[in-house]
């Protein structure tokens, strides 16, 4: 248990069944964080590798042009 979740329990005296549904709303909370962070992490990784096929596209015809 949290310090947190401690902490508002023992100010609320909340029960046992109180606990639990305030530790599912929190993971729910972490599941919809992790999915953000995720699909970030997702979007930048694709940015990069779009941005290096670039590169290596412009270096390929680079190459091209200086062999004819």
């Amino acid at each position: 248990m949290t310090a947190v979740l401690r902490k508002t329990i023992e100010k609320n005296g909340s029960s046992k069944d109180e606990a639990q549904l305030i530790l599912q709303e929190m993971t729910e909370q972490l599941l919809l964080i992790e999915q953000k962070v995720k699909v970030n992490a997702d979007r930048e990784v694709w940015l990069r590798y779009q941005n290096v096929i670039h590169q290596i596209e412009h270096t390929k015809d680079a190459i091209e042009k200086i062999i004819r």
